[in-house]
């Protein structure tokens, strides 16, 4: 069985305090099984009608790129540590934030960012054009359910996909609309300080960054 997309559902108001994640938010899946060929959605929960649901899946694998050395539960592991930044980047309150992570290339986040130039501030822009980036980044976008709704993004961050997991701070970039912490990965390393710099930018006059929708796309039923 394959999967090769999704559906989004609204996201759902829990009560229990706590950041939720993207697939959280996952409605169904279009897999390919080959007992209901060509494609078959499968509900996240059960339903009439299916014989089984995304939640009767113990495991699956995912292949990832050969020089993809941060592997992903290292990586979920540290992503709720980017709450502890300090204030040094405005993050949505830690319980009122759905996050999303995947990897993509260092020129597909670039393509991105000219893409939609006109949503982050110049020197932002600057910085992604000139940093030195790995082939492969883990990219983690941080968003507000009222962001969600419209697919946008409160904040994200830029993670070297290809660090060690001795590394203490396998960081590019991590911004907000009005700071950015951009690191130095060869001094960063050693000393954390020593290897950030601070930007100061100017407010962005929207609401929220594009979500970056380049491997995965939401599904249109028909």
């Amino acid at each position: 069985m394959a999967v090769v997309g999704y559906e989004w559902q609204p996201p759902l108001n829990t009560g229990v305090p706590g950041m939720r994640y993207s697939w959280d938010e996952i409605k169904s899946l279009a897999v390919v099984d080959d007992n209901h060929l060509p494609y078959l959605s499968v509900p996240a929960n059960q339903a009439t009608g299916v014989s089984y649901s995304a939640r009767d899946i113990d495991a699956f694998i995912v292949a990832l790129p050969e020089k993809v050395f941060y592997p992903a539960d290292a990586f979920d592991t540290l992503v709720p540590k980017l709450f502890k930044l300090g204030g040094a980047v405005t993050l949505p309150p830690q319980d009122q934030t759905i996050i999303r992570y995947f990897v993509t290339t260092g020129s597909a986040f670039r393509r991105f960012v000219r893409r939609y130039e006109s949503e982050f501030d110049h020197q932002l822009v600057a910085a992604v054009m000139k940093l030195p980036f790995a082939q492969f980044l883990w990219i983690v976008e941080f968003a507000t359910e009222a962001q969600w709704a419209v697919n946008q993004v409160a904040a994200r961050a830029v993670i070297d996909a290809t660090a060690s997991l001795t590394e203490h701070y396998p960081f590019w970039i991590v911004h907000s609309r009005s700071e950015a912490l951009i690191f130095n990965r060869e001094a960063v390393s050693l000393n954390l300080n020593s290897g950030m710099g601070v930007l100061n930018m100017a407010g962005s006059g929207h609401a929220g960054f594009s979500r970056m929708n380049t491997n995965l796309r939401p599904t249109v039923t028909k």
